[in-house]
């Protein structure tokens, strides 16, 4: 018997993971700024400088500018005090190598600054680390068995595979005007990736998009306000191998991000980011799902080996509602932001962690920050692979000391398919069954049952049942019948 082989190369997600870490520093008030009285807004943002892979892990490495906001314990302006933090998280995962594809997103939750005394704050930082890495890796299995007495039951299946997975590093520059830029002050600055388009070109990916800008800055008066500016880009990737007929996925974060106030009444912004780009393609598989030759045992060695089918991801939108209480009645709100910090699939859709913070001004006009973990549960989304649910949130007052928060998530869901193949190594004849003289069988079929189960059992064919019984050659099953089985053919 010749076994007909298959080999499919393709790119496989080795690690999908979000995981959470915290990094801590002591940090001395500098002797040129006042003593600490009062900590009044804590934020940080977050730059990756190295993302590893490694045989059986992924090192990723790189700093935290945290900005504290304090009133002096005397009395006086607003103070704003910087302290870098530097960060390193390993991932364990074993099927990683060197060669592994690997997106990776940092991104600060929260930030905490504890007073410890009127010169000296503890400072913590919460991050969410995402990383998601591929490999190329080969599956073997059968297609086919070759033998002319040999009876082969087959499927055809379509399976959608990466067939290849590349990273590319890219820059978006903006400038961004500002008026009375004279002691403007940045506190904290984010940046959204969006893709408006992602085509194929014969060797290249062209992605068009979005980078939407949002900074944080504090006026001479004291006065916070925020800048938003939303500036489109075009990218092209040489990646060898595409066509115009292929799909692309892009997926994009941002790696760093640096902002400055220009002299010239501009903001300054520099994004540093990744793109990790696939190719999906369709491959149709023929799998064997059962075989047998009449009136011989066979002795088979087989491995059972898995493919994952992973179509488009399909994009998604959704809201949740939560109200919050707060220390202190809340007059105006100035920002929210919110980060995700997992995600799971829940009964109704998707259940997301989500860190909330929210800049605002008091009764008396005093700023302050509202800081939660809520769990969020998003409705009527098909539960799959959702890594980077882009979050965003509005906050409104409520009641004499309430917040609702009306957080919106973006993002795509990913749903992979199981596919289960046969390679047969080897498929060899032991012994012919004993022959007992009887060429016909008379079998009552009370349930439906495939004529395939039925010749297999008997030792027959499906063609010579269909034959002896007047049956149309694509009858796949029979009920409540008398069939005659020819036993030798």
């Amino acid at each position: 018997m010749e076994l007909e082989q298959k080999r499919i190369v393709y790119c496989r997600r080795q690690l999908a993971q979000t995981s959470a870490c915290t990094e801590t520093a002591d940090c001395i008030v500098p002797d040129a700024f006042p003593d600490v009285g009062r900590v009044v807004y804590a934020c940080g943002t977050a730059a990756i400088g190295d993302h590893a892979p490694q045989n059986g892990r992924l090192l990723i490495s790189g700093t935290v500018q945290t900005v504290i906001l304090y009133e002096p314990e005397n009395g006086g302006g607003l103070r704003r005090l910087e302290v870098p933090l530097s960060f390193a998280h390993i991932e364990e995962c074993a099927q990683l190598d060197s060669s592994s594809v690997c997106l990776v997103e940092c991104r600060v939750s929260a930030v905490e600054a504890s007073v410890v005394n009127s010169r000296k704050l503890s400072i913590a930082a919460d991050l969410v680390l995402t990383a998601e890495c591929y490999d190329k890796t080969a599956c073997n299995y059968t297609e086919n068995i070759a033998d002319d007495h040999l009876e082969l039951l087959s499927e055809t299946c379509e399976a959608v595979l990466p067939d290849e997975a590349q990273l590319f590093s890219f820059s978006v520059l903006e400038d961004i005007p500002v008026e009375e830029t004279d002691g403007l002050s940045l506190l904290k600055q984010s940046c959204t990736l969006h893709i408006t388009e992602c085509r194929a070109m014969r060797d290249r990916i062209v992605v068009r998009g979005e980078a939407a800008l949002r900074c944080l800055v504090m006026q001479l008066d004291e006065a916070v306000r925020t800048i938003s500016k939303t500036t489109p880009f075009t990218q092209v990737f040489e990646l060898t191998g595409a066509v115009e007929e292929d799909t692309p996925d892009a997926q994009l974060t941002v790696r760093s991000l640096e902002c400055r106030i220009a002299a010239d009444h501009s903001l300054s912004c520099t994004v540093n980011a990744d793109a990790l780009v696939l190719l999906r393609r369709s491959h149709t598989l023929h799998c064997i799902t059962d075989f047998y030759l009449p009136g011989v045992l066979l002795k088979t060695r087989e491995d059972s080996v898995s493919l994952y089918s992973s179509p488009e991801p399909q994009p998604f939108s959704a809201e949740s509602v939560e109200s919050i209480q707060t220390a202190a009645h809340i007059s105006h709100v100035i920002c929210a932001d919110a980060v995700c910090c997992g995600v799971r699939a829940a009964e109704k859709g998707l259940q997301i962690s989500a860190s909330v913070q929210v800049l605002c001004l008091d009764d008396e006009q005093r700023l302050c920050s509202v800081q939660r973990v809520l769990p969020l549960t998003f409705t009527g989304i098909e539960a799959g692979t959702c890594l980077r649910p882009s979050l965003s949130v509005r906050a409104q007052p409520v009641g004499e000391r309430g917040l609702t928060l009306t957080v919106t998530a973006e993002g795509e869901c990913e749903r992979e398919t199981p596919l289960t193949l046969r390679h047969l190594c080897s498929v060899e004849q032991t012994a012919r069954q004993a022959d007992t003289g009887v060429t016909l069988l008379v079998r009552h079929i009370a349930e439906e049952t495939r004529l395939w189960d039925i010749a297999k059992d008997c030792g027959s064919t499906r063609a010579a049942i269909c034959a002896a019984n007047d049956l149309p050659s694509d009858t796949a099953a029979v009920s409540d019948t008398m069939l005659l089985v020819p036993l030798r053919i």
